[in-house]
């Protein structure tokens, strides 16, 4: 089972012909809604995928809330766990090419790990986005003892110096280059590792876009290149690559099939533009012999 625990809001996503400067104005080409927040779209992967998949959100009672329940009614996500509150989040993005803006958002604050009723078993997947700190670092703790793998992912917003008491308890943290060297004021790749391996993390997979993804563990060290693709769209690809490897590690593979597993689907997903349109395992594996080992 993977466990989610993180932000569920609305995305109101607006496609536009042009990026627009500061205080000008746009023509809109089109409109979407869809899942927003990284445990919700991951666990939408991975539920794709076949791995069963529950998930620790909040939403509100409102009409926003109810839309967002219809969506989660099209996957095989178990909802039984939700937290609801009056209000719930949304974000209204900008979306050009492959860059995503957040013009503006609503988000539900007072979350606590403690509003959730967690049932673990050993070998279980644990995902988190971060989004909720207040108990987030016991219910890791508790985690790790009961034989949970645990998986973390930081937004760029995300910079607490409390996330330091995560680190113990973290089998794989998946940062973007740009956080990790905001977070420890370094910006060579080599100490990256080395900062976050010394600090308690078992694995470390910093990824960049387009660009290289670095992996450190206390034995090994792996640079990847990701398969060069025409990006249609890019929204939703990072969730696909937490999705995609939270399945592999449900399945057990050996570690460097997931980690090209999930790379493989980060990059198809920017192949499409349809936010529906998902990607198909074995479409996914063969993308996989396209990743360059440097």
């Amino acid at each position: 089972m993977i466990h989610g625990m993180g932000k569920l809001c609305l995305d109101n996503l607006m496609r536009v012909d042009h990026y627009p400067e500061k205080n000008s104005l746009v023509h809109i080409t089109g409109t979407e809604y869809a899942l927003g927040g990284m445990a919700a779209n991951a666990l939408k992967a991975a539920d794709h995928f076949g791995s069963p998949t529950m998930l620790y959100a909040h939403i509100g009672r409102d009409e926003t809330g109810q839309i967002l329940l219809d969506e989660l009614a099209k996957t095989g996500i178990n909802r039984e766990r939700i937290n609801y509150r009056d209000k719930s989040d949304y974000s209204n993005i900008i979306l050009y090419q492959d860059i995503r803006s957040i013009m503006s958002c609503r988000q539900i604050k007072n979350k606590s790990a403690g509003d959730f009723s967690f049932s673990f078993s050993e070998g279980d997947i644990l995902l988190i986005d971060c989004t909720v700190m207040e108990g987030t670092s016991g219910l890791l703790k508790e985690a790790k003892e009961r034989g949970v793998i645990t998986v973390m992912d930081v937004s760029p917003s995300h910079l607490a110096v409390e996330l330091e008491n995560f680190f113990p308890h973290i089998d794989y943290l998946i940062p973007s280059y740009g956080w990790a060297a905001a977070f420890a004021g370094e910006e060579d790749v080599n100490k990256l590792g080395a900062f976050f391996l010394k600090r308690g993390v078992e694995n470390f997979i910093m990824t960049n876009g387009s660009e290289k993804l670095h992996y450190f563990s206390k034995y090994i060290y792996r640079t990847y290149l990701p398969e060069p693709v025409r990006v249609v769209n890019s929204n939703g690809a990072g969730d696909t690559f937490h999705g995609a490897f939270c399945h592999g590690l449900e399945q057990s593979w050996e570690w460097e099939k997931v980690l090209l597993f999930a790379m493989a689907a980060a990059t198809d997903r920017c192949t499409r533009f349809s936010l529906d349109d998902l990607s198909c395992q074995a479409r996914v594996e063969q993308r996989i012999s396209l990743i360059k080992t440097l």
